[in-house]
């Protein structure tokens, strides 16, 4: 059974259809060189599927037959292999050049049976295209069902396990281990794992960083490995514990995309419900803002009349208000004058009185001298009765001696007489000049005490006056004070008010411009969230050059932005570190690309001090802005020697002039460059700089713009509030009043005191005058009568001389006795007219004066009749225009009333209107606030989908990137990137779009790892659970790592799939699922090697003793195969080593040819050992063997040859086709310019 026969159609060097065979147990196939023999071969590979390739040609044209030209017969003298590759050469040259009989298209047809089966035909035929077609039993099948055929015969066409081309003896003969190695790949198939091996390799050998080839280990495995089995147990429990770190993992990341989905799911749900609701709520205030719209119309309206009424009022009110004081300041005159009127009324009471006082005393003066008068009267005719009825009387001769010694005493004495009269008279003149001297000082003196009562009468009610006075005063000041405060407080508040409203307008147009210049770009908007969350996440992270710092004067700005540059947008973090981690974190997250300036490591150069004050109008850049001290290595990194010039001339001398190499830039923007360049003209990006200054002041706008909100707001209540105030208007008028009417009256008193005062002044200086006068008098009328009593002594001397002798003869001591006894009546009649003459003399004085002061007080009191008479006109008149102005005032405040009361009524109504617009603003507010709430929720939820989509993502990218497998019910980890594209970081978002989802949104896990417990149970102990039983994991392996280094040193594919995990888990999409696989590949691969290389370790030595034994050995050599790698042999080389009879051991190299062909075809024979195909074809193999060699190689082949193994060698040697069963002989027919063929079979002649 086996391979029958072959059946070729124009291929190759067989021209037209021929068929080869039959083919026995052992076939020799014999011919010359160049006969095609090696072409028998080839069409035997090619029906089994061999590539044309491997059969000396590079296309499928070039196998089919053409006519040969006859110059190329000539080169076929070569050996049979040399002679052979020519004739493939031939064939290809004749294929490109044609030929009369070439052919369109070639066939081969193999026969096969196997045991127990029927026969089984394989074809293979090249279309006139240069295709192939694939035929079983006549039927077209695909190569993989043509190649299915043949494996389940075992016929293995990419292990080639059915023949032995020629020179394989001698490439196995000198092969290294490794090629040994893919050798016995590629018949035991493991080969076909190689591929998927190596790619699942190489996803872990990217994933490790410091991963190193293996090639360089290669050399010490076998050493290494010595000590490997000694920990195999230990290399076992370390790959158990991966294992289970791997599934502990995998279950927390599972876990971790469990309840990120449940809380985005739940998240979506409320953003769906969360619409609905808001979208119900536009509706609900849509209607409320169009009945709220009519209600604002009516209320503006009712407000319109309100303010009109109001308006009104205070007109009337205002009105009122400016007659008022008139009114208070006419009440005020009228209470004056009738205070005048009252004190006036009592004056002339008063004078009244004292007039008819004074009348009295003048008529008690006037009786009292009309009673004088009469009683003087009286007094004379008494005395003139007594002097008629008198007593003793002298004769007529004494009366005339009497009157003669009177007489007598008259002469003697008349000069005393005369002085004595003249002294009495004058007596009589000082005594009234004294008593008119004395009632003037008593006058003066009743005048003074008088005058003094006045004055402290005057005085008292001077000082209660300046009481009231100041009372008054001090309560007027107070009310003004208040008053002038209270309206310098208003004046304030409205010069604050409209300052204040004029800077909101500022403000608010400065907020609006703002506002539109600092409409960013979604770009600039993600870079300024980017760097918030980086400063949120890496508390190393500062912030930007630009925000760092501020140039300390506004005209500095656009050249410090200049000089800054890129450099303004540069991130200022503390350490190298934290750029490193934010960089990562930005990739991670696809924010962009930023500039970090780490404070610690950055290379600053030092200012060159003499750059501070080289000339005016420059100064270094870093002097002009301000910013704190520990940002100042990344300021002067930023602005180097760069030099702020306040002109084009003071740069141009700083770097043309003097040449110093720096640059200096205007305050225009005009850049002069180190190099000498100028840049200049308008910039938008300078401007763009130095409004980033203004935007900082944008926030501060905000602030002071709601603080004038606020302050404009209280201003008005305190303004109204003062308003109101204005009565104390009124009060001052009143006081004002009262004030002058007591300043009069005090004025009055004080003229009055005044007046009192000089009079008394004057009474005392004239009493002062009276009084010596008076002294004088007396003194006078003193020595009057000492005089006149002198001259009455020399009288009455004389009159005692001369009536000396009268007075005895009528019985008298003297003539005095006489005259006082007779003259005492007289003399009393005489001292009683003198006191009827000086009481009448003092009544009459006293009479005038009460005459005279009759005459004033009459004369004051008509005054004050006449006062009394004005004031009454004045009160009249003040009255009437009093009452007018009350009639006007009552008139006045009637209307004010009634127009209040109808004011109340639109109040009324304008109430139940504002109620009704309040109730509107209320719901409509109310309604903003929920949509407020629910946009706040909204935005708040969609930035936690964001935020559980991009965690979900940079999950699933780990997991991609470290090739950690999760169960994936939909989807592929294919659909996550690694490479940062997967959206356009400078794509702007459209109004209506929905945002770009991370990739890999729709991917479903399969969440079955997971227990019920862990589903429920999404809190931060249980993340920490899991974290800490994967650091214990981790801590475990690490403490393990000295057997994991020393599997990666021999090369073990296993510890390198074990350190790829560890560094590289998630480095392609299929990562996880590449270390189950590489796993199970490896494990195939494995058997499928240690299968076939066990069979053949097995066979090796049986076979090689069967070809080496003879008669002087019978037990033949010994040979045996090792492993370089036992774990992993395919990944290293096998060696083989042969040991001829009576030979030691050596290596491979050091074997005669002979030995090494018969050790590689035992090598081969026993390799072939393996899944041995039906057949077994040997193109020369016994090439470079001697006969005895040839002897022992045919013997085996004869030995094993059977119907269920053939042998079909291709041989010159006669001692090989000799013991063959049957013959092929190829050979050249000039004439048909086509290979030949004869069979013979051998083993019915040896029959």
């Amino acid at each position: 059974m086996g391979l029958l026969r072959l059946e070729v159609e124009n291929f190759k060097s067989y021209k037209g259809k021929q068929t080869i065979g039959p083919f026995l147990d052992f076939t020799s196939v014999i011919g010359p060189n160049g006969s095609g023999k090696s072409n028998l071969m080839d069409a035997i590979s090619f029906v089994l599927g061999v590539k044309s390739s491997q059969l000396r040609s590079h296309k499928l044209k070039n196998l089919i037959y053409r006519d040969r030209v006859s110059a190329r017969q000539k080169q076929t003298n070569n050996d049979d292999e040399d002679s052979d590759g020519e004739a493939e050469g031939d064939d290809d040259d004749a294929h490109v050049a044609g030929g009369p009989g070439a052919a369109k298209r070639a066939a081969v047809h193999a026969f096969y049976r196997a045991p127990g089966e029927d026969e089984k035909k394989f074809s293979r035929i090249i279309t006139p295209t240069g295709a192939s077609e694939y035929r079983v039993n006549d039927r077209p099948v695909t190569y993989t069902t043509y190649a299915s055929h043949l494996e389940r015969e075992n016929i293995l066409v990419k292990a080639r396990n059915f023949l032995v081309f020629q020179g394989d003896v001698e490439a196995v003969a000198s092969q290294s281990p490794k090629d040994l190695t893919g050798l016995i790949e590629q018949i035991s198939g493991s080969i076909e794992y190689k591929e998927e091996y190596e790619r699942l390799k190489k996803l872990q050998e990217a994933a490790a960083e410091n991963s190193t080839s293996n090639l360089n280990r290669k050399r010490t495995v076998a050493q290494e490995m010595r000590q490997f089995r000694e920990q195999k147990e230990e290399a076992a429990r370390f790959l158990a514990r991966k294992e289970e770190l791997d599934d502990l993992i995998v279950r927390h990341i599972v876990w971790k995309i469990f309840h990120i989905d449940a809380e985005r799911d739940r998240a979506e749900e409320t953003v769906e419900k969360e619409k609905g609701a808001k979208e119900e709520l536009g509706r609900k205030k849509t209607e409320v803002d169009a009945r709220s719209k009519e209600s604002r119309k009516d209320h503006a309206a009712q407000q319109g009349l309100l303010a009109k009424k109001e308006k009104e009022i205070s007109r009337r009110e205002k009105h009122l208000a400016e007659r008022r004081p008139d009114a208070v300041r006419l009440e005020e005159q009228v209470r004056h004058t009738k205070r005048k009127l009252n004190a006036a009324e009592e004056n002339v009471r008063a004078q009244r009185r004292a007039v008819e006082k004074q009348e009295g005393q003048v008529q008690d003066f006037e009786k009292q001298l009309a009673e004088v008068t009469q009683a003087e009267k009286r007094f004379e005719d008494d005395n003139k009765k007594k002097a008629e009825k008198g007593g003793k009387k002298l004769s007529q001769k004494d009366l005339d001696e009497y009157n003669k010694l009177k007489e007598d005493v008259m002469r003697q004495t008349l000069a005393d007489k005369d002085q004595s009269d003249d002294v009495e008279r004058r007596i009589t003149s000082a005594r009234l000049a004294a008593e008119r001297a004395g009632r003037k000082v008593a006058d003066l003196e009743a005048k003074e005490a008088q005058l003094v009562q006045d004055q402290a009468t005057l005085g008292e009610n001077k000082e209660k006056l300046q009481g009231q006075i100041k009372v008054v005063q001090s309560e007027l000041d107070d009310i003004k004070g208040k008053f002038v405060a209270s309206r310098r407080e208003a004046e304030r508040l409205e010069a604050q008010l409209r300052n204040n409203r004029e800077k909101y307008g500022e403000l608010t147009g400065k907020l609006e411009s703002a506002r539109h210049n600092r409409r960013e770009n979604e770009k600039e908007q993600r870079t300024r969230e980017a760097l918030r969350t980086l400063k949120d996440m890496f508390p190393g992270v500062y912030g930007r050059v630009i925000d760092l710092c501020r140039p300390t004067k506004r005209e500095w700005e656009v050249a410090v932005g200049i000089i800054l540059g890129r450099n303004a947008e540069s991130i200022v973090v503390d350490n190298q570190k934290t750029a490193i981690d934010c960089i990562q974190y930005l990739k991670d997250q696809q924010l962009g690309q930023f500039t970090f300036l780490p404070l610690e490591s950055i290379v600053v150069k030092t200012i060159d001090e003499k750059y501070r004050n080289f000339t005016r109008g420059a100064r270094l850049a870093i002097d002009c802005i301000q910013f704190e001290i520990q940002f100042e290595r990344a300021m002067v990194y930023s602005c180097g020697d760069a030099m702020v010039c306040d002109d084009l001339k003071v740069a141009r001398y700083i770097c043309y002039e003097r040449k110093l190499e720096v640059k200096a830039v205007a305050l225009d923007g005009t850049l002069i460059s180190k190099n000498g360049n100028i840049t200049g003209g308008g910039s938008a990006s300078a401007n763009k700089d130095a409004s980033r200054w203004e935007d900082k002041e944008v926030e501060g706008w905000t602030t002071a713009l709601q603080n004038l909100a606020d302050s404009i707001k209280e201003e008005e209540v305190q303004l109204k509030k003062l308003s109101h105030d204005d009565h104390s208007s009124f009060r001052i008028a009143d006081l004002d009043t009262k004030l002058q009417s007591l300043k009069n009256e005090l004025n009055t008193t004080t003229r009055k005191l005044s007046s009192a005062a000089q009079e008394l002044k004057h009474v005392q200086t004239d009493l002062k005058k009276e009084k010596p006068d008076l002294a004088k008098a007396q003194k006078d009328l003193g020595d009057l009568e000492k005089s006149l009593e002198a001259s009455q002594k020399r009288i009455n001397t004389v009159e005692d001389k001369v009536f000396t002798a009268f007075c005895r003869r009528i019985g008298v001591e003297n003539i005095r006795e006489y005259e006082e006894g007779h003259g005492k009546a007289i003399q009393e009649r005489n001292k009683r007219r003198m006191e009827f003459t000086t009481q009448k003399a003092k009544l009459t004085r006293e009479l005038e004066l009460a005459r005279e002061e009759l005459e004033r007080l009459r004369a004051t009191a008509s005054r004050t009749e006449e006062a009394i008479k004005t004031e009454t006109a004045a009160l009249e008149r003040l009255g009437k225009e009093k009452l007018e102005k009350d009639k006007e005032t009552v008139a006045a405040e009637k209307e004010i009333t009634k127009l209040k009361e109808e004011l109340q009524k639109l109040q009324k109504d304008m109430d139940k209107k504002t109620e009704v617009l309040n109730s509107f603003k209320k719901e409509v507010s109310g309604i903003q606030k929920q949509i407020d709430s629910i946009e706040k929720k909204l935005a708040d939820l969609e930035s936690s989908i964001d935020r559980f989509n991009n965690t979900r993502f940079t999950i699933l990218q780990r997991c991609k990137l470290e090739g950690i497998k999760i169960p994936i019910l939909d989807g592929s980890l294919d659909s996550i990137t690694l490479d940062h594209t997967q959206r356009d970081p400078d794509k702007m978002d459209v109004d209506g779009e929905l945002p770009d989802m991370p990739a890999g949104h729709d991917l479903q896990v399969d969440y079955s790892v997971l227990s019920n417990r862990e589903k429920k149970d999404g809190s931060e102990e249980r993340d920490m659970e899991f974290g800490e039983r994967i650091k214990s994991l981790q801590t475990d392996l690490d403490k393990m790592a000295p057997n994991v280094k020393a599997v990666e040193r021999l090369g073990d594919v296993e510890t390198k799939l074990k350190a790829t995990a560890d560094k590289f888990e998630a480095a392609r999409k299929e990562a996880q699922e590449a270390k189950t696989k590489y796993n199970e590949i490896r494990n195939k691969r494995y058997e499928a090697f240690m299968d076939a290389y066990n069979q053949i370790y097995t066979n090796i030595d049986k076979v090689y003793k069967e070809l080496t034994k003879t008669r002087a050995f019978p037990t033949g050599g010994s040979a045996y195969l090792s492993l370089e790698d036992s774990d992993e042999p395919y990944n290293a080389g096998v060696k083989y080593h042969a040991m001829p009879p009576s030979k030691r051991f050596r290596e491979m190299e050091q074997l005669s040819g002979g030995e090494k062909s018969v050790a590689a075809l035992g090598l081969l024979l026993a390799i072939r050992s393996y899944r041995p195909a039906p057949f077994f074809v040997l193109d020369e193999v016994d090439a470079a063997l001697d006969n005895n060699n040839v002897n022992s190689v045919a013997s085996y082949i004869r030995k094993h040859a059977t119907d269920d193994f053939q042998f079909i060698v291709i041989s010159h040697k006669s001692t090989m086709y000799q013991r063959a069963a049957s013959l092929v002989g190829v050979y050249r027919d000039q004439e048909a310019n086509s290979s030949k063929i004869l069979t013979c079979r051998l083993d019915e002649e040896l029959e």
